[in-house]
């Protein structure tokens, strides 16, 4: 069995494309998944993998449901304005 490919904050956030400050601010705030070995981080593939799921953005963002809201919200939600 072969052990899996790990990298450095920097590899990892060039592949995401994203700078390696953000990317290790991340890993400290626990928003993204990585391992710190020593006082070094270090990101799998599946680090990565879920990395890029969690930053996904949905295409199409669902309409919130009206049920359950006053008729002012259900008024702001139809109109579209915020008075």
């Amino acid at each position: 069995m072969t052990a899996p490919r790990l990298y450095t904050p920097e590899q990892a956030a060039e592949l995401l494309c994203v700078t390696k400050d953000w990317y290790v601010k991340q890993l400290r705030a626990r928003k993204l998944p990585g391992r710190k070995a020593g006082k070094f981080w270090r990101v799998s593939d599946k680090d990565i993998q879920a990395a890029i799921d969690s930053m996904a953005v949905p295409v199409i963002a669902a309409k919130p449901d009206p049920s359950g809201l006053s008729s002012r919200s259900r008024r702001r939600l139809r109109t579209g304005g915020a008075a």
